[in-house]
């Protein structure tokens, strides 16, 4: 797995983590939604479970799902605009697939 977070996302994340005194920076991807587009993915604050794989990159430890990990190969985390998670921008190489309308993801 690539998982590749911009600098603007970096600082965010860990001034995030500095606001509610949280040492641990782990923080799960997750599906949020789908729409007509596609995929819809978020951020937030999380701790591993046995279904899940964890990847460190640089100071951050991040949480996928075992069966979305199966789906995509390449995580990019951007950051927009203002301190919140919903600023947040997740991109995948996730390849769409009309059943996931169907079937779940």
């Amino acid at each position: 797995m690539i998982i590749n977070i911009t600098d603007s996302a970096k600082l965010v994340l860990n001034k995030l983590c500095r606001q509610d005194s949280i040492n641990e920076k782990t923080f799960r991807v997750y599906l949020k939604e789908i729409a007509c587009s596609g995929a819809i993915f978020y951020i937030t604050l999380d701790k591993a479970t046995k279904d899940d794989l964890v990847f460190d990159v640089d100071d951050f430890k991040i949480i996928i799902s075992k069966e979305l990990c199966s789906k995509f190969t390449v995580v990019n985390i951007y950051y927009n605009t203002s301190d919140s998670f919903e600023d947040f921008k997740i991109t995948t190489d996730l390849v769409w697939k009309d059943e996931y309308h169907y079937t779940g993801l």
